[in-house]
């Protein structure tokens, strides 16, 4: 198989099954589409799709030959970004509120800086502006309004009042988190101890925990945070919501191929996964 540039053909195809949206994803035509995979399908000298109903199935062959295509198109997009990240000695700048910083993005930033070795980050909870550069991408719990700027969700972060497990039936009110620019709370009224004004408020994630665990109050935390911490138990009363997150880059920069790469990284940390336990925590709650 001589000619590697047919393989993107077949993966197109393998992810979008019709020869019409293969040929919109490429920015060619069917008849190209068409005669691309006839190609790799003869040189092969076995069928590498099988027609059902009105969509195109990759046989085994042609699920290898896509997986080998991904992996090539994986590696382009890293050597692009490392090049850019070279190129212009890339440091990416990340605002968010801190509930997202020490949930989602810290926690998965190891793989990102082990990628790309030569990227440098800074995330950081203070106001920025996109207009005047002094930041890449925000990440905020409302719609962006700020000027010629190209926004979107990127996600959900589902969270929940939390509480040391041992003033589980002594609570006596709740704190407050990232009150500025944390998510929008919606307080059901009757549900004691939260239907009253919050007794504090702290700015981040690791005051809160510390302050629960020695006091019969409530938190509002971000579930990947809270099940990590062996402690901790769900107010039950009150359950768990999700919470819209937007993201926004200035509109001049939608080809920035790092800008594309922040947003896959970020998605990513967004994804509801396992909780990594607190090993230091669950010793200190063993009794």
């Amino acid at each position: 198989m001589q000619n590697w540039d047919d393989l993107k053909y077949c993966l197109a195809l393998d992810e979008f099954r019709t020869m019409t949206a293969a040929a919109k994803a490429l920015g060619t035509n069917t008849a190209t589409v068409s005669r691309r995979i006839e190609r790799l399908t003869e040189e092969a000298g076995q069928p590498l799709f099988t027609r059902q109903n009105c969509q195109w199935m990759a046989t085994t062959l042609g699920q290898e030959l896509s997986a080998v295509a991904r992996r090539i198109e994986e590696r382009l997009h890293a050597a692009e970004i490392n090049a850019s990240i070279l190129e212009d000695n890339y440091k990416l700048h990340i605002t968010a509120p801190q509930f997202i910083i020490e949930a989602c993005l810290l926690p998965e930033a190891d793989q990102l800086l082990t990628t790309y070795p030569q990227m440098k980050m800074k995330l950081a909870s203070t106001h920025a502006s996109l207009a005047f550069g002094e930041t890449d991408l925000i990440l905020s719990f409302s719609k962006p309004e700020e000027g010629r700027i190209f926004r979107f969700r990127i996600g959900q972060l589902r969270c929940g009042f939390y509480h040391a497990a041992r003033f589980n039936n002594n609570l006596q009110g709740w704190i407050n988190v990232d009150s500025e620019t944390g998510p929008h709370l919606k307080l059901e009224d009757g549900i004691a101890p939260l239907n009253q004004s919050p007794r504090l408020t702290v700015s981040n994630l690791l005051n809160a925990h510390q302050l629960i665990r020695t006091m019969p109050l409530l938190a509002y935390l971000p579930c990947s945070f809270a099940d990590s911490k062996p402690d901790l138990m769900l107010f039950e009363p009150a359950g768990k919501n999700q919470n819209e997150i937007w993201a926004s880059y200035h509109y001049t920069r939608k080809k920035d191929p790092v800008l594309k790469l922040a947003r896959d990284w970020i998605e990513s940390s967004l994804m509801d996964k396992p909780p990594r336990i607190d090993q230091a925590n669950h010793m200190a709650a063993r009794p």
